[in-house]
């Protein structure tokens, strides 16, 4: 995917305005194109991906998740937005920033936003509780190791 970086960063634009479009189907289909391409690429649209997760549609919050968590590496210098999404509404975005922090604690090597994390570990959400105490037992790992 590096190697096509050159070729699809022109088109970067567009598939952030798709990420925009009146029908939730170009939405969708943006952000999950997000997640197909090179993650230092994707980053640097950091802002459009977490958009996607005020989307009404369902469908849209769940990919804008699945790219979330394949851009996790590189998404330190986000860390404090990624927080903002331990605080949303929908169960998708606080799992998917549950999962990304749990991600940098592990690469870092270092537990990050700890108790934020460990306040989740009570959300009405199973998939919620789950993701928080995954990225506890990380943080945890981390600090130990």
């Amino acid at each position: 995917l590096e190697q096509l970086a050159p070729y699809v960063e022109p088109c970067m634009p567009s598939i952030v305005a798709c990420a925009k479009h009146a029908d939730w189907q170009p939405r969708e289909a943006a952000i999950l194109a997000m997640g197909r391409l090179s993650p230092q690429l994707v980053i640097t649209h950091f802002p459009a991906l977490l958009m996607a997760f005020e989307d009404p549609e369902w469908r849209v919050r769940e990919a804008a998740g699945e790219t979330l968590g394949r851009v996790a590496d590189h998404a330190g210098p986000y860390a404090a937005k990624v927080v903002e999404l331990l605080q949303h509404s929908d169960w998708r975005a606080r799992r998917a920033g549950l999962m990304v922090l749990r991600r940098l604690a592990e690469i870092h090597r270092e537990a990050i936003y700890s108790a934020e994390v460990a306040a989740l570990s009570d959300d009405p959400d199973r998939r919620v509780r789950t993701a928080a105490t995954a990225a506890i037992r990380q943080m945890a790992a981390t600090c130990d190791g």
